[in-house]
């Protein structure tokens, strides 16, 4: 017990003066320069002095900081200038062993409250881990109980909230916004997302979501799940909701599934939906930036580098075999000229250089797609959702600045199926109907490009389970 105590106050210390020691280097190179400074002036002021040469005048100051100087044959200051010099070095000396002990010290402090900082916010991570109860969907519920599934059972699924309002987080939690606030810069699985509409009601609309992360991915969650079908998610930390139903839209069909959720710098993010050529900081590659010696921005790309081979990496382990299909999920906004609900991709603006081998499973799984969405229906209320599958809204690029992921997962698995899916993000966030949504799409993924295989065991016993957030994120590094 007394050696790790001996250990931690070590650690505090050393923090303490890594923290510090550029503060007392600077103070140190001040105090010697006014000594130095006292050195000159004190040899004007005695220069008279026969045995009072430049030489001891230099040395006199320091010697007075450890030592009596007439021990080593230095007489002190006689003239009146030259005792107030020497008031002054003896002022210096006591300062020069003062501010760095000072300086220390007080970084001392700093770093033992950012200890208890730090074992306080690990506290509120797990409260805010528990504040996301698993929770039962009624709508799918009532779905599932009009229409059994022999493959989900008769017991209720619990699923992750999508989001809790930060109002509600506090009340809950008893936590102030800087706490949550804080929890999100320290812990990668918690994020803070505004969703207002407008100015006037920002303050009401802030929302935490949790993230799943393995630690099988540096970049954020990736789940194996031996299946044909890969499930990718691009954008899941910029955009609110695409993460959550792409997780969900994988997990009831058994897919594996891949998603970015952690970036290497917040400011200037690596997009993995369209790719420049590299990985570039502050509009600069990594040439330019080693051609002005620029270390934390090399690091940077390095690092986004790092992230992007093992995203890919994962990508392709995925694409072993001549059937295999990978899913793109990225959100779109409707708009006036473009009311669909969900978008269809796979090829560039002139419709042509398609990312689909297997032709006729693709155009049957979007008329099946299309059928059932137009038939949902909620109550006795006509609830349709309109697809379409036309690369004039959102084409694929393939140039020297930019290249699709589809594309470039075809370079290197040209056997693979690529093609996007892209939800409205009202879909993914406010219709209530989003997980039978999820659940039915899955059902026809799965029976049309996976055989039928439905979710695992293991994914069903997960889903059955009443418990906090995503169990996937429990073993992630990260999160300990």
């Amino acid at each position: 017990m007394k050696i790790s105590k001996l250990l931690f106050g070590g650690t505090l210390f050393k923090e303490a003066f890594r923290a510090t020691k550029r503060d007392v280097f600077v103070s140190l190179c001040v105090l010697v320069f006014l000594s130095v400074l006292c050195s000159l002036l004190l040899w004007v002021a005695e220069w008279n002095h026969t045995n009072y040469s430049i030489g001891d005048a230099l040395l006199w100051p320091f010697v007075v900081y450890i030592d009596n100087p007439a021990e080593i044959g230095i007489d002190p200051p006689i003239t009146g200038l030259g005792k107030f010099i020497g008031s002054l070095v003896g002022i210096i000396g006591i300062a020069i062993f003062a501010v760095p002990t000072g300086l220390i010290g007080s970084g001392l402090i700093d770093a033992m409250n950012e200890q208890k900082r730090e074992k306080e916010l690990e506290e509120m991570r797990e409260r805010i881990r528990k504040a996301f109860l698993r929770d039962t969907d009624k709508v799918l519920g009532d779905y599932l109980k009009r229409y059994p599934d022999d493959r989900l059972g008769k017991n209720d699924l619990f699923f992750v909230p999508q989001e809790i309002p930060v109002y509600k987080m506090q009340a809950r939690q008893n936590m102030n916004l800087k706490d949550i606030i804080d929890c999100c810069k320290m812990f990668p699985e918690i994020r803070l997302k505004n969703v207002a509409q407008s100015k006037a009601d920002a303050d009401a609309h802030f929302v935490v979501e949790y993230a799943p992360l393995t630690d099988k991915a540096c970049y954020g969650c990736f789940i194996p799940r031996d299946s044909k079908v890969t499930i990718v998610s691009t954008s899941s930390y910029a955009e609110k909701g695409t993460g959550w139903f792409a997780y969900y839209l994988a997990k009831l069909g058994g897919f594996n599934f891949l998603s970015k959720d952690l970036e290497v710098d917040y400011d200037d993010q690596d997009p993995y939906f369209n790719m420049n050529p590299e990985p570039l900081h502050d509009m600069k590659n990594l040439s330019e930036n080693t051609e002005k010696r620029n270390k934390k921005a090399i690091e940077k790309i390095n690092k986004k580098q790092e992230f992007r081979n093992s995203f890919i990496s994962d990508i392709t382990s995925c694409c072993q075999g001549q059937d295999t299909w990978v899913i793109i999920v990225k959100h779109h906004l409707k708009s006036a000229t473009d009311s669909h609900d969900f978008h269809f991709n796979c090829s560039g603006m002139d419709g042509k250089n398609s990312t689909v081998n297997d032709v006729l499973a693709y155009e049957q799984l979007i008329t099946d797609f299309t059928q059932t969405m137009e038939n949902e229906k909620t109550a006795n209320e006509e609830h349709g959702l309109t697809t379409m599958c036309d690369s004039s809204f959102y084409s694929l690029k393939n140039n020297e600045k930019q290249k699709n992921l589809a594309y470039f997962i075809r370079e290197r698995a040209p056997q693979t199926n690529v093609f996007v899916l892209r939800p409205g993000s009202d879909v993914m966030n406010l219709n209530e109907r989003k997980l039978v949504i999820a659940y039915k799409m899955a059902r026809l993924i799965s029976q049309h490009l996976d055989g039928g295989r439905g979710p695992s065991d293991d994914d069903l016993n997960d889903l059955q389970q009443l418990d906090f957030a995503f169990a996937e994120t429990q073993d992630h590094p990260t999160s300990k």
